[in-house]
């Protein structure tokens, strides 16, 4: 049914934006110079004796504006704690892993090898042995074994059972001592233990048959989709990087106390409030708007 014109009810557009709490908003050419406002604000309000507690930065992107905030927030002298989470390949530990997976699903080449065996996590590589492959140029594990690297632990079949395919996989990060090497790294601490108890239902069912090639295959999707936290050395007590909650712009106000500071949005708004994104730095004193887009 086609409606006239004059028969659809007309809404009024309202011209002016009704918020519960005054606030500013600022605009930044640049994300640092962003970051360095809003951070000013913080200072500024640290040091009139606003309890760190009543403070939170909200980004919409808080994984692309947390290592600027912490950097700046170091400079600044204000202790700041970054919440969000990073997908474990984007760790030491998950790095290593994907290279390992690479050299392996490869036949061992020497570049990729070589990087597997002289990162951090890996088992390293003698002046000798490095001497001897750049001559020898090995590929396959039995042709690094000659030169002194072993790689027994990757002589992977093509198929096996769930089962041993975790074991295997089990046994390889604990040949490699990853636990101690990665004691000294927090982050790569709880990515560790977080990937292990991902990977935990990779041997179910314990009976099933798969190819190396599709076991490869869930590991790295494992690696994509588990997640561990970006910062864990809790930097700041209370004042602390987000992204908004669900409700932070709906329509009743929405009051968060203590846990990540406060929060106290208009009682009519929409979603224009972060539609920008952008960095917010919010207290019962003061709500800052800061956004725009940088490419």
């Amino acid at each position: 049914m086609l409606l006239r014109p004059q028969e659809i009810e007309q809404t009024p557009l309202r011209t002016v934006w009704e918020v519960g709490v005054p606030f500013e908003a600022h605009a930044y050419a640049h994300l640092k110079d962003e970051v360095r406002g809003v951070l000013s604000l913080v200072k500024n309000l640290l040091v009139d004796g606003v309890p760190s507690q009543d403070i939170v930065l909200v980004a919409r992107d808080d994984a692309g504006y947390g290592p600027t905030v912490l950097e700046v927030a170091r400079e600044y002298g204000v202790s700041v704690q970054a919440l969000y989470q990073v997908s474990v390949a984007d760790t030491r530990v998950g790095f290593w892993l994907r290279l390992l997976f690479e050299a392996l699903t490869e036949g061992f080449p020497l570049e990729t090898t070589a990087r597997v065996l002289m990162h951090p996590l890996g088992p390293g590589m003698l002046d000798l042995q490095w001497a001897r492959s750049g001559k020898v140029r090995p590929r396959e594990a039995k042709a690094w074994k000659e030169i002194g690297a072993d790689l027994s632990l990757l002589a992977w079949p093509d198929e096996d059972t769930r089962a041993l395919w975790l074991e295997r996989f089990d046994t390889l990060l604990e040949a490699h001592a990853l636990k101690n090497k990665v004691a000294s790294w927090p982050r790569e601490v709880l990515a560790l233990a977080n990937l292990k108890e991902a990977t935990e239902w990779l041997g179910d069912p314990a009976e099933e048959t798969i190819s190396r090639e599709h076991f490869l295959w869930e590991l790295e999707e494992t690696l994509r989709t588990a997640t561990s936290p970006a910062h864990p050395e809790r930097e700041g007590e209370n004042l602390r990087v987000r992204e908004p909650f669900e409700g932070d712009v709906a329509t009743r106000p929405v009051r968060v106390e203590r846990e990540v500071g406060i929060v106290d949005l208009a009682k009519q708004g929409d979603d224009r409030f972060f539609k920008q994104g952008g960095l917010r730095s919010m207290s019962r004193f003061i709500q800052s708007s800061f956004g725009r887009d940088y490419g």
